[in-house]
């Protein structure tokens, strides 16, 4: 698979009370021939069906803005000169021909990228500036970090800047890949993309990044055709998405209330930007931070509600990639920050306080979001790039974040009304003898929890406060850090204590490995009884939809290896894909083709990485199924045209048809990953990958079908390429090797005839039939300068050295019909036509064909030969015809026959009767051949 995802992965967020979320930082498509350091589209696929088995929703980033370094290596493609406006920004890289699947890349030279197929290809205009929108001082129209798109200023669609290439046609002529643009068609793009995004991946929800820099009905506009217009995987409004808009309270509510609240911004006003602000405040205020401030400081629009239920869209946070830019040494260690580069001060995640912190941001409403440098602590270990998962020495978890999170999940926080109890006038504070929330803050999650938090370093805090739980009710504290109950009075109030933060040792080191071991500030009360360590959730279903057209998959050998629509007028693989299922889990699929190409038989089929074939269905139009995975592992997925024998193995090059269309085609899959597996035993590719297809035409054509399935060909024997055929074989039936043997002569001859590129054919003994079909036309036909040799063991992996055609017979039979009726035999079991190529047949035994018919048929029943043929090692018998030429007709000017060691057996009362050479045709014998004439 050459091509391969880039991704980075942060922690995001708590998003309900069942499964936690984390963000997928990148998917860009990135060229990786040796498939080293970057994950594949297929691991990408497995890392979120693992994640959904772990009970994990998948967030995508999205970057909608801005786009840069187009082109070829040195950019030359990318650049248009035209003068007005394509130079004006970024050095002019604004010809893009990303995801150009649907031709090969070439020699990186600026007209080899022009040319390039693919889907949703940008020019000039449609990035600012261009003549509809000739601005670059706009929020959205500012080039930080490359071109911004232009998506258009009017929030119909209009407006937005669309148009062709002003150098392509001059560069390549005709090779030019210039496709014509109009209104609306960047809004369109950005529709069908995310749609298919979506589809094919399973993600979950969106992050989009940098909103300010592209109007707000954009992501209004993709989020409902994400949410409703997506069929089956529409998400509705209950989708997780964020929008990165780093601003002030009053801008976070603006903005998301002109996306229609689909979704919500990462909380900058809670956080606070610097000293005296916020949680950022609260953490550095040394204890004089007034805590009943933060409920105050919160986004206005924070949820929605639909159908009944409460859809949480803001998101509060400690530090995120914004706040957080750290130095790093060649350990990865943190040797200081980049502050200058910070968009708001950073909170060091060996800060005391930062327990009570994400008390409150995970009590609070909203979407919680951990960051994962200060869940793990990496920062002084020298394991930031080397560190195991599952090994807490490498990575060390803070265990007060940690019970947080689970409490978040465990307690069912959202499930109870958001209630800051401690802001009510009789909330009551035994420490300062007043109603005072300043040191000691409580929330209650109604009929859930009460969360509460303090900054006061030695000072425990102890709080009387309203309650939604019954009278009687015995609450604990799974902070772990008050050891004694409280009991919900007759009036509904309950006393909540919390330890201080620096309880128990109250000495501050931050270079505590894992300061949740001695630092505390919080406390969580809910009914005595719950199931705490024991909390679980149901793992997630995993379904992803693989879209089969050119201009978004392979159409050639240098790109993907997957994908792509069928081809016309073949019966060669498409592959699909893989996905990683877990050993006896069901699999079920479904199989849509093109609406406007129906009526056409195809085939799904699903084989283990090895070539193991472990489920088909065959069908007109759309389909479905299921089946079981026996084993963990990968499983690819394949779809082709139904050349007529349905399940069938199809090796390269068997006869295909003359009048199939090409065909889109779409496959949606629904299965189940393990949870828990070490990636690492399951490589997405063999290091000696079992081809699925056993030859390509050997060329550099990449319309030819045959060039698929990993550009394989035949294996090599004695420095010549050999299919392999027994008629016992059990593997794949794809002639590679003979443990997966071609068990059909038939096809093997076919599919050498059609290949282009195999030398010889090594048949195992047995007795083998030219056709099924009771075909009496039907035998044999030798494939030009081809050498098929017989004699084989057909058990082990026999060398040419092995072979002994006298011990390990390997029988031609013409007996198709009625077993042992030779009426209807075929009239030649071995033909070869007309050719100059040298043709090669050698320990073979030829019986029982029957040229009983007229003409052509009447004669040759053993074998027919036009072409130049060497014959030897055979025993052609039991064959018959009644113009003559019983075993063998030698016919035509190019009909040169060569005869080594052959015996021909066959009952008539003349040689002409047995041998038969006519118009022209040549037969040189060699050393001793036993010719039998009765």
């Amino acid at each position: 698979m050459g091509a391969s995802f880039f991704i980075r992965i942060m922690l995001l967020l708590l998003w309900d009370i069942h499964h936690l979320t984390i963000m997928i930082w990148a998917t860009n498509i990135r060229k990786d021939t040796f498939g080293q350091g970057w994950a594949q589209k297929d691991e990408l696929l497995r890392m979120v069906a693992i994640l959904h088995a772990n009970r994990i929703e998948v967030i995508e980033d999205m970057v909608l803005n801005h786009v840069d370094n187009a082109g070829s290596t040195n950019g030359a493609g990318g650049q248009d000169p035209e003068p007005n406006f394509s130079m004006q920004t970024a050095a002019g890289y604004k010809n893009f021909r990303y995801t150009s699947y649907n031709s090969p890349a070439g020699n990186e030279s600026a007209c080899d990228y022009l040319s390039r197929k693919g889907r949703w290809p940008k020019n000039y205009h449609n990035f600012h500036p261009h003549p509809g929108h000739n601005s670059t001082n706009e929020p959205e129209t500012e080039s930080f970090w490359g071109p911004d798109i232009c998506y258009g200023f009017q929030n119909n669609g209009t407006g937005n800047g669309f148009g062709q290439s002003s150098n392509c046609s001059v560069l390549c002529g005709a090779g030019c890949h210039d496709p014509s643009q109009s209104s609306g068609y960047m809004r369109n793009q950005v529709r069908d993309w995310t749609r298919w995004l979506v589809k094919q991946t399973g993600i979950d929800g969106f992050r989009f990044d940098a909103v300010k820099h592209f109007p707000s009905f954009v992501t209004e506009d993709v989020l409902w055709n994400t949410q409703h217009n997506n069929g089956w995987a529409s998400k509705g409004n209950k989708m997780f998405a964020v929008g990165e808009w780093v601003g002030s309270t009053s801008e976070l509510d603006a903005w998301t209330s002109n996306v229609q609240n689909r979704a919500g911004t990462f909380d900058f006003g809670l956080r606070g930007f610097g000293s005296g602000q916020g949680i950022y405040g609260m953490i550095y205020g040394n204890g004089a931070f007034n805590l009943g401030s933060l409920p105050g400081l919160q986004q206005n629009i924070r949820f929605t509600d639909v159908a009944g239920e409460r859809i949480h869209r803001t998101v509060p946070f400690v530090n995120n990639h914004d706040t957080y830019r750290p130095i790093l040494n060649s350990n990865g260690n943190i040797t200081g920050w980049n502050t200058g580069q910070e968009l708001a001060a950073h909170i060091d995640p060996g800060e005391p306080r930062l327990a009570a912190a994400y008390a409150i941001i995970h009590a609070m409403d909203g979407n919680p979001q951990p960051f994962f440098e200060e869940v793990f602590n990496v920062r002084n270990t020298s394991k930031r790039w080397t560190h195991q998962p599952t090994n807490v020495t490498d990575l060390p978890v803070h265990s007060d974040l940690a019970n947080i999170i689970k409490a978040h999940g465990a307690l069912d926080f959202k499930g109870g009304v958001y209630k800051v109890r401690s802001a009510e006038s009789n909330h009551w504070n035994v420490v300062t003898g007043n109603n005072s929330s300043a040191d000691h803050i409580v929330i209650e999650r109604s009929g859930k929890a009460i969360i509460a938090a303090t900054d006061s370093w030695s000072q425990d805090q102890e709080s009387w406060v309203n309650s939604d739980f019954a009278p009687g009710t015995v609450l604990m504290d799974y902070s772990g850090g008050i050891a004694t109950t409280s009991t919900v009075q007759a009036d509904q109030r309950v006393n909540i204590r919390t330890r201080a933060v620096g309880w128990p040792s109250f000495s501050y080191n931050a270079g505590y490995a894992n300061p949740g071991a001695h630092y505390h500030g919080y406390s969580i009360w809910a009914p005595v009884g719950i199931d705490f360590d024991g909390y679980t959730k149901a793992p997630l279903p995993t379904t992803q939809e693989w879209e089969m057209a050119d201009d978004l998959g392979d159409s050639h050998c240098s790109s993907l290896g997957q994908g792509g629509m069928l081809p016309a007028n073949s019966y060669a693989y498409r592959i699909v894909g893989k996905i990683f299922a877990e050993g006896s889990s069901s699999v079920s699929y479904d199989f849509f083709d093109d609406p406007v190409v129906t009526g056409v038989n195809n085939c799904i089929e699903f084989y283990s990485l090895s070539g193991q074939k472990l489920h088909c269905n065959c069908n007109v139009n759309d389909f479905s199924g299921n089946f079981t995975v026996n084993s963990t592992g990968w499983v690819v997925i394949k779809i082709r045209h139904n050349p007529g024998t349905g399940c069938e193995a199809l090796i390269c090059g068997e006869s295909n048809p003359a009048s199939v269309p090409a065909q889109k085609a779409f496959v949606r899959v629904s299965y189940n990953a393990p949870a828990v597996v070490n990636t690492s035993d399951f490589p997405a590719d063999l290091s000696q990958p079992v081809p699925f297809w056993t030859g390509a035409a050997d060329d550099q054509n990449y319309t030819n079908p045959k060039n698929w399935e990993k550009c394989t060909i035949p294996a090599l024997q004695n420095g010549q390429r050999v299919l392999y055929v027994n008629g016992s074989a059990t593997g794949a039936g794809t002639g590679v090797s003979w443990t997966h043997a071609v068990p059909s002569l038939e096809k093997a001859l076919d599919a050498a005839a059609q290949c282009g590129n195999i030398d010889e054919i090594w048949v195992a003994a047995g007795t083998y039939i030219p056709n099924i079909t009771a075909n009496r036309s039907k035998g044999f036909k030798l494939p030009p300068g081809i050498r098929i040799y017989g004699g084989f063991n057909n058990t082990g992996n026999p060398i040419f050295a092995d072979r002994n055609p006298a011990l390990y017979q390997t029988i031609l039979s013409g007996d198709i019909g009625v077993i042992g009726d030779d009426s209807d035999n075929v009239f030649h079991v071995v033909t070869l036509d007309a050719t100059t190529a040298n043709t090669v047949m050698d320990g073979f035994i030829i019986e029982k064909g029957n040229a009983n018919g007229s003409g052509i048929h009447s004669k040759g029943g053993g074998m027919l030969n036009y072409g130049k043929l060497d014959i030897k090692n055979i025993v052609v018998r039991q064959n018959a015809a009644v113009s003559g030429g019983a075993a063998l007709l030698n016919t035509g000017s190019l009909a040169i026959l060569s005869v080594e060691a052959v015996s021909m057996q066959d009952s008539l009362s003349s040689l002409e009767g047995t041998v038969l050479n006519e118009n022209e045709g040549q037969i040189t014998v060699k050393n001793f051949n036993n010719i039998i004439k009765n």
